[in-house]
């Protein structure tokens, strides 16, 4: 009998060992060293995907490590399982931050059959870069990031980005490091880059496959002659970037950073292009891959066209590129053209960097870039403002030629426009709280798709009380123009002056002084107005007039709109 139990016992135990060697589990996505792009400042998704052997159980999951705001569950969450296919996955909200390490366990009864981990995941910025030869492996000596939190991704895995980078070409050094570098420092969460760079092309390499091109570029990859004189691009530059942003998937990484434009500039005859097709094709690039992707990818486009000393750039070519940002069709990513002798190789007479200008050319694009991305965070908390806009908008789409109002909380609780204006048809895009640069950054959703007959604008309080100086709100107005009148020419703008009001009284002399600055521009300028709100608000004492605020000391009373309403009136009926 004890002889039998004894058999029984060992039995048990090498089926139950048995059946524990034979589950396993393996995590599929994400990667190790990978970095997902954060949805806002402080907040990503991570897609968990594995499969899994002989699990019956339950697949539960952990995610440890240090985010940059708050904190992280400590519990175990369960992913869900398709037995079928043997497989299992989670969408994962977590806070930006990084690196993380994540865990995976197959459980049965509370007890562990099979675990797998990822030591580094992180939630941060991720970017591709493309270009020529300084987007690329070039430079004249290696770099390594100080930080261990700047990876590489070549389509398949993600690795620490000692250069040279993967995924293009050349085998020397590259800004990347840099550039990752100071993003962390700056942003505190970890940075990934994916290097699509490929050395001499022109722009005229990366179209679509089909497209015409005036004249073949010095290399003849990626261009085929389709008949005497007739040139066309290949493709296999643009699928290379289309694929990449693909593989992300939309909103799966920040920006694409561009640096190309040496290989356009000043080439022998027959091989030239000039200025204005250069915009075309980087516009037609540009465009193709926001249409293969399915969203509007940012691009930050470099000014570049140096050579050598003898040959430090040319303008016109630089301006092309820059005249992207100016209509809105890119964002304003560095002028290296500003990096010469004493930051390129070959005892500064090549077109490539050494040590010192790699490592300036990554400041550079940081710093870009993060101006972008400062805006960006700071306008996402009116991301729900703008998205309820577009929602009406898609429900009820608003007339053509309208007189639109945009702005701060003076905007937003003008709540009779419509009978104040009843010869008008109206609609009003105000979002309290705001500053003139966030209707700049929003603009392309809640000014531009309206093609307005009038726009009228109110901001510049909140700026000041923020702590801008005049001459920012100044030059905050002249980018508002600007952005608008790239993309509406025709439409005027009606700028109502920074007003005071008794809970920000001591705030008036700045407020007077940017009215000033305001004033002169549009004096000078085409299709603007400057209606001065200020000075009838105060009484012939030199006082607010009580009677135009309501109890809150900051808004209009209806008094105060019915001011405002004679004031503006007169600027639209010139219009007409």
């Amino acid at each position: 009998m004890v002889r039998l139990l004894r058999s029984t016992l060992v039995l048990a135990c090498f089926l139950a060992t048995s059946y524990l060697a034979a589950a396993t589990v393996e995590i599929i996505a994400p990667k190790d060293y990978q970095v997902i792009q954060r949805q806002t400042r402080v907040r990503g998704v991570i897609h968990l995907e594995g499969k899994l052997t002989g699990v019956e159980g339950d697949i539960q999951f952990r995610i440890t490590g240090k985010p940059l705001e708050g904190s992280l569950p400590n519990d175990w969450q369960t992913a869900a399982v398709d037995s079928q296919k043997q497989l299992f996955h989670a969408d994962v909200a977590v806070p930006a931050g990084g690196w993380y390490r994540l865990e995976v366990r197959a459980v049965k009864n509370g007890e562990p059959l099979a675990q797998a981990a990822v030591q580094h995941v992180g939630v941060g910025e991720v970017f591709v870069v493309a270009g020529q030869s300084n987007s690329a492996n070039y430079g004249e000596s290696r770099q390594k990031p100080t930080s261990d939190r700047v990876t590489s991704f070549d389509g398949t895995r993600w690795v620490i980005a000692n250069d040279p980078q993967l995924g293009t070409n050349g085998e020397g050094g590259s800004f990347i490091p840099a550039f990752g570098d100071a993003m962390v420092k700056k942003y505190g969460v970890p940075v990934g880059v994916t290097c699509l760079g490929a050395g001499g092309t022109s722009v005229r390499q990366w179209l679509p496959k089909g497209d015409e091109i005036a004249a073949p570029p010095t290399t003849s990859a990626s261009v085929a002659e389709v008949s005497p004189k007739k040139w066309v691009c290949t493709g296999g530059l643009y699928e290379r970037i289309k694929n990449r942003i693909c593989q992300f998937g939309p909103q799966g990484f920040r920006a694409v950073l561009w640096h190309q434009g040496e290989s356009d500039s000043h080439q022998r005859e027959g091989c030239n292009i000039t200025p204005e097709q250069y915009r075309q094709y980087l516009a037609r690039l540009i465009q193709s891959t926001r249409e293969a992707a399915g969203w509007k990818v940012p691009w930050l486009v470099a000014q570049v066209s140096y050579h050598t000393p003898a040959d430090e750039g040319m303008p016109e070519l630089r301006a092309a590129q820059q005249s992207l940002v100016t209509d809105g069709i890119a964002l304003a990513g560095p002028n290296t053209d500003e990096l010469k002798s004493e930051y390129r190789e070959a005892a500064g007479q090549g077109v490539h960097f050494n040590a010192r200008g790699l490592q300036r050319h990554g400041e550079l694009w940081a710093e870009f870039t993060a101006r972008w991305l400062d805006r960006l965070f700071a306008s996402e908390h009116w991301e729900s403002d703008i998205r309820r806009f577009e929602a009406a908008d898609r429900a009820n789409p608003p007339p053509p030629n309208a007189v639109l109002f945009v702005g701060s909380s003076g905007i937003v609780l003008w709540k009779t426009l419509a009978q104040d204006f009843p010869e008008y048809k109206v609609i009003n895009r105000g979002f309290g709280g705001s500053q003139i640069a966030d209707s700049v950054f929003y603009a392309d959703r809640i000014i531009t798709p309206y093609k307005p007959r009038f726009i009228v604008f109110r901001a510049g309080t909140n700026d000041i009380a923020a702590g801008k100086s005049p001459e920012q709100v100044f030059e905050d107005f002249k980018a508002f123009v600007t952005t608008v009148q790239t993309r509406l020419p025709k439409t005027k703008i009606v700028f109502l002056a920074l007003n005071p009001s008794p809970l920000r009284w001591g705030n008036f002399a700045k407020e007077s002084k940017a009215n000033e600055f305001i004033k002169a521009y549009v004096a000078a300028g085409k299709n603007l107005a400057f209606v001065d709100i200020a000075a009838p608000m105060l009484g012939t004492d030199g006082k607010l007039r009580a009677e135009l605020y309501a109890a809150d000391k900051l808004h209009n009373s209806p008094e105060g709109y019915k001011l405002w309403v004679q004031l503006v009136r007169p600027h639209l009926a010139e219009g007409k």
